[in-house]
Parts: C-alpha cells; sequence; structure tokens
C-alpha cells in the first residue's frame, strides 16, 4: 500500500486547505467520528462513510486542484424530515441527471423526490457539496445523521451495503 493511501482523513484535510476551511473540515470529520460514522480510505481519492454495514456517503478529494466533494447518501424522506431552510440548501445542491447516468444498473436507490420536491432523475448520490462552507457542513451533519438513523431504525428503503461498487 502506497502511503498516500495510509494517510486518514484529518492528515489530506490539512495538507490542502488551511485557516477556517480547515478548521471546519476538522470538525465535521471529528463529528463523523463522535457520531460512529468512521471514514475509511476507499480510494487514492476518496473515503467512505459508513455506519452498521451500509454507506452513508462519500468524501472525494482532488489533490490536484485543491477541491473536497462530500456527497451524503439520501434515502425516502418525508418533507418533515429536515428543516425548510435545509431543504432549500439540498435542492440548490441537487446535481443535474443522476451521477452515475441514464440507465446505469447500479443505481438501485432511485428517489422520485427529494425532501418533498419532485424530479425526474434522482437518485441517493444526487445532491453533493463542493469544499463546503460552515452552513453547507451543517447541512451535510443532518443529512448524514437522518441517513445513520433510519439505518439503525431498520427503516432505510435505500440499501447501499459497505462493499457498493467492488
Amino acid at each position: 500500500m502506497t502511503e498516500k493511501l495510509k494517510l486518514k482523513i484529518e492528515d489530506t484535510i490539512s495538507d490542502l486547505f488551511d485557516g477556517e476551511i480547515r478548521g471546519n473540515l476538522l470538525s465535521f470529520i471529528a463529528y463523523l467520528r463522535e457520531n460512529k460514522m468512521n471514514p475509511s480510505r476507499s480510494s487514492a481519492v476518496s473515503y467512505k462513510i459508513s455506519c452498521k454495514g451500509f454507506v452513508v456517503g462519500y468524501i472525494r478529494v482532488n489533490n490536484d486542484d485543491g477541491t473536497l466533494l462530500i456527497t451524503p447518501f439520501l434515502d425516502v424522506y418525508d418533507s418533515a424530515s429536515l428543516p425548510d431552510g435545509l431543504k432549500e440548501i439540498v435542492w440548490a445542491k441537487k446535481r443535474i441527471g443522476r451521477p452515475c447516468g441514464e440507465g446505469c444498473h447500479k443505481c438501485s436507490h432511485i428517489l422520485d423526490a427529494i425532501f418533498g420536491k419532485e424530479y425526474d432523475d434522482a437518485c441517493g448520490q444526487s445532491v453533493s457539496f463542493m469544499n463546503p462552507s460552515a452552513s453547507e457542513l451543517e447541512c451535510i451533519k443532518e443529512l448524514l445523521t437522518l441517513r445513520r438513523d433510519t439505518i439503525k431504525s431498520g427503516k432505510a428503503k435505500c440499501g447501499i451495503p459497505i462493499n457498493y461498487g467492488k
């Protein structure tokens, strides 16, 4: 295993970011660990966030341009599951089309709506945050906690097992 693959996400963040952004991201990672959603190295550029044998999201790092992309995995949620202000942030971060492409057979978690807003092209990985601000990190925490709690309660409709994509 190369030295890069051994790096913990805290080391990667510290290498790429400084100041307030670094502090916010390190606090976010500490939150994940405190809440038993541990990020673990998935590839040379990504960390899988998992809980109870399910993936709850991914963090992808681009060392070349210093960007970080967080994709919290969504499930089928009632529109009241998230405060209106956070729903607005989520809807603004909805990517056009499904990230896996139309007709992808891997995508077993197609969604008709994201927190009450209907889409023709949504799935559990449709929302991503690039270099998230402090308020966006708070939104991501809520989304990951909601996903974790749905998994813990056994009510997860979109099951993405930890070995997804292997």
